[in-house]
């Protein structure tokens, strides 16, 4: 909202259908001042260092909700008016902290519903490593990159945040590995929907390798996640070939606790 970042739809934001709609019947339209205010205390509360305080709330978000209870409650009307504007019963937030998701755990208005995609950390760390340029005029001219040390630290951080904050009894959970995904969807993708308790739900099944999705309205992000139409899948194992065997190595012993767990071998 702030810098009026692109929509998947291919719109600015403050030009998109859908998020003008939702902007204009949000109960109290945010002024840049309180947006700024609202940035700050997004970092005060999902920033890694802050990470060990939503471990010791996970069992109790409402608490962790209090820490910044404006923050919190501008979250919920936030939800609430994009389910009152769209009529949808599902709506899938690509948000990757974990400490995000505590805080829609303590919405009692939401049923939260986790996907814990995992990819082998060697591939993270090399797709790290790639120049990615944004298509987004307003945004820098690329994607931030990252080293193996990095990449490593943030790849075993993030998992082992998702499994001790939305892995619990009061959530449903199903984790994916990307690979899985993308060699056999349509069984993964069905597999997911019964984890989910959704068996009937319409998806985006692949024929031959190929998936059709609809435009959608993420915002910003990684611009792999614009594309719609007829995608074909690959799988992306470049990093096999063009990492050198020492990075892997290096990865692989910063990561390896998890990546057994997670069944990436050597």
């Amino acid at each position: 909202m702030l810098d009026d970042r692109r929509c998947e739809c291919g719109q600015a934001f403050h030009e998109c259908p859908l998020w003008t709609q939702v902007v204009d019947a949000l109960p109290g339209r945010p002024t840049r001042d309180e947006l700024g205010q609202l940035l700050e205390a997004e970092r005060r509360l999902l920033r890694t260092r802050r990470a060990l305080t939503a471990v010791r709330l996970a069992s109790r978000p409402s608490d962790y909700r209090l820490r910044e209870p404006h923050y919190s409650a501008r979250l919920s009307d936030l939800y609430a008016t994009i389910r009152s504007v769209t009529g949808c019963s599902v709506l899938v937030d690509s948000s990757k902290l974990a400490a995000y998701g505590l805080l829609l755990r303590g919405d009692p208005h939401l049923r939260v519903k986790v996907v814990h995609l995992v990819r082998d950390p060697r591939a993270s760390a090399y797709s790290w490593q790639r120049f990615k340029p944004l298509r987004d005029d307003r945004a820098a001219t690329h994607m931030q990159r990252r080293g193996p040390l990095r990449s490593s630290a943030v790849w075993s951080s993030g998992n082992l945040l998702v499994e001790r904050l939305l892995r619990r009894p009061d959530t449903a959970y199903v984790r994916v590995r990307y690979e899985d995904l993308v060699t056999d969807p349509d069984r993964t993708l069905r597999t997911l929907a019964r984890a989910l308790g959704w068996p009937d739900l319409q998806l985006p099944m692949a024929s031959d390798g190929v998936v059709h999705l609809e435009t959608g309205h993420a915002v910003a992000g990684n611009p792999d996640r614009h594309d719609d139409g007829a995608l074909r899948l690959r799988l992306d194992d470049e990093w096999r070939s063009r990492m050198p065997a020492r990075e892997q190595r290096l990865v692989y012993s910063l990561t390896r606790p998890l990546s057994v767990r997670y069944g990436y071998g050597r």
